[in-house]
């Protein structure tokens, strides 16, 4: 029997970690998997090493706190899978972002002649481009979400392919967005600002505050996406008006504007033709360590894939009330304006491949390793 363990360490990459296992059952039904990941990988996998999802953090200084648990869920995972002499030794591993630990996994698993293949690639064409060089020499396949990252795993001597965008599979069709109009009585006589504060505690503790200030007396009906990983009472904390809803990409479908956290969200933004302020704030260590550590221009990457700014970023300190009022009242009072930054998602939305990313890679990968 063929084994294979998959690692993930974030909220997103635990959805589709879970449609990969999915797809590789279906490609590989005899393939033993085990998952370090959340919720929906537990469900799918057929043992959970550890869940790392619900410990996931935002910054560098609240990462620290977390090192411990890492390094020794680290340790398992090579005594356990890894070494020659374990009777669980796998046959491969598929590592999902999550680079400060998995690159760690990466280089042991290739030290002890394991396959790594790995899907989500890590942005470190952004802030590690030493590392570039290191995927590029222990990965046997690199699986590229973004088309212009095949390229730069390519020219450090990896082998790289891209393979869409996984967020291409998530996206429901114009009538799902009808069906929440429907429930939530939404009607084209008022206009609706979706309020998306992030799927962590930490973010939706630095973001809802600042934005739900600024949305209190505007002219639009304030519905707030809440996240799988959130409460609804954490919400409630710092927002005391507004509508709720767990239906994120249908209330983005009737949105006039959002605003909204850096992050996977600002993709589905773009895909929904929503046009937004991305909003993000951290630490002000971690701030300081990513001015050191990041060279690229933009934080949003709807920035990043179109090379311009696309949406407003609010970041640090230029995340205030007044400042998110007067980009959104450009969204929701200047067609011009509003126009340009459709135009721009739309540009956007085009570099995202098409559907099937999952099924991609599970296929490759059994073919790799004739699974």
């Amino acid at each position: 029997m063929k084994k294979l363990v998959i690692v993930a360490g974030e909220i997103s990459s635990d959805n589709y970690g879970s449609k990969l296992i999915r797809e590789l059952k279906k490609t590989s039904p005899s393939c033993r998997i085990y998952s370090v990941g959340g919720g929906k990988m537990l469900k799918e996998s057929d043992f959970c090493i550890a869940n790392i999802v619900d410990r996931a953090v935002v910054g560098f200084t609240e990462a620290v706190r977390e090192i411990p648990f890492l390094s020794k869920l680290k340790k398992k995972i090579v005594r356990n899978y890894f070494k020659p002499s374990s009777p669980e030794r796998v046959d491969g591993i598929i590592l999902m972002d999550y680079p400060g630990f998995n690159i760690s996994i990466a280089k042991a698993a290739h030290k002890y002649g394991i396959p790594v293949f790995y899907y989500i690639t890590p942005q470190v064409w952004a802030w590690g481009k030493s590392r570039i060089k290191v995927l590029a020499r222990v990965c046997k396949k690199l699986f590229c979400v973004f088309g212009f990252e095949k390229e730069i795993f390519v020219g450090a001597g990896g082998d790289a392919e891209f393979v869409g965008h996984p967020l291409l599979d998530d996206m429901p069709d114009e009538c799902v967005g009808e069906r929440l109009a429907e429930e939530m009585n939404i009607h084209s006589d008022r206009k609706v600002v979706a309020l998306l504060p992030g799927s962590r505690k930490r973010e939706v503790e630095t973001v809802l505050p600042v934005a739900a200030e600024a949305l209190r007396y505007i002219d639009a009906r304030v519905i707030v996406a809440l996240a799988p990983s959130v409460k609804e009472e954490e919400i409630r904390k710092f927002i005391d008006y507004g509508e709720i809803t767990s239906n994120t990409h249908a209330l983005l479908l009737k949105a006039d504007a959002a605003v909204i956290a850096s992050g996977t969200s600002n993709l589905e933004a773009a895909l929904t033709g929503t046009p937004f302020v991305s909003v993000y704030k951290v630490s002000p260590f971690t701030y300081l360590l990513a001015r050191i550590l990041v060279k690229v221009k933009f934080v949003s990457i709807v920035n990043i894939l179109a090379g311009r700014k696309v949406v407003e970023e609010l970041l640090q300190g230029k995340l205030t009330a007044s400042n998110i009022k007067k980009y959104l009242g450009l969204i929701l009072n200047d067609d011009s304006y509003r126009d340009c930054i459709i135009e721009g998602l739309a540009e956007v939305a085009g570099k995202l491949g098409t559907p099937g990313s999952a099924g991609r890679v599970a296929r490759k990968v059994a073919s790799e390793l004739q699974l």
